[in-house]
């Protein structure tokens, strides 16, 4: 399975709203692109948590590329 980690505090994004819990208080935040839907930050990685026994094409990205997130709100 395909999923984002943040690498710098090693946090998974699952859907909550990373951008407040985590992305708003980080001090790597200047480095981050955000626009009013998504945030896209050099920290933000796909990565395989773990490998199915069969295989579906890749519907993300690649492990280890950058990945783009729903900033959610304030």
């Amino acid at each position: 399975m395909i999923d984002i980690k943040c690498e710098y505090r090693r946090e998974v994004y699952r859907g909550q709203d990373f951008f407040k819990h985590y992305c708003k208080v980080c001090p790597n935040i200047q480095q981050a692109t955000i626009t009013e839907d998504t945030i896209t930050c050099p920290h933000l990685k796909y990565y395989e948590s773990y490998r199915p026994k069969r295989r579906k094409p890749l519907e993300q990205g690649k492990p280890g590329t950058q990945a783009t997130i729903p900033r959610g709100s304030y």
